[in-house]
């Protein structure tokens, strides 16, 4: 039982708030950990690598729900390594698409623009363009 540490130690340790650890429990992210007889949460060193892996998760672009149904899948003895893998490049089609869609917005933009630039220099001063 000396392993264990509080959730603040572990807070600590992985940079994110108690807050988000009690909600990352209740989300399913993370195992439940066992509690001293006064209630206190009493938690592994491997939560610190778990939480990581929440953190860098979510960073990547995946929601809580995406990564607590990896994470649940993982827990019981699953492996959800590939399903991760096309989640993540379902990700980056969606972003290609994305770059794309907000290139050619960029281009009709600056189509738009140099209309008006035109217009406005054949506009006499004074008159409306």
């Amino acid at each position: 039982m000396h392993d264990l540490m509080t959730i603040g130690k572990a807070a600590a340790l992985s940079g994110v708030s108690v807050d988000t650890i009690r909600y990352y429990e209740r989300l399913g992210l993370l195992p439940k950990p066992s509690r001293t007889r006064a209630g206190y949460r009493l938690f592994p060193p491997t939560i610190v690598n778990r939480l990581t892996l929440v953190r860098n998760a979510k960073r990547f672009g995946f929601s809580l729900r995406e990564i607590a149904g990896f994470v649940q899948v993982r827990d019981s003895g699953g492996t959800p390594c590939q399903t991760v893998r096309r989640a993540a490049e379902e990700m980056l089609h969606a972003i290609d698409r994305q770059i794309v869609d907000l290139a050619a917005r960029r281009e009709a933009m600056r189509k738009t623009l140099r209309a008006w630039d035109h217009t406005l220099r054949e506009t006499p001063r004074g008159m409306p363009g």
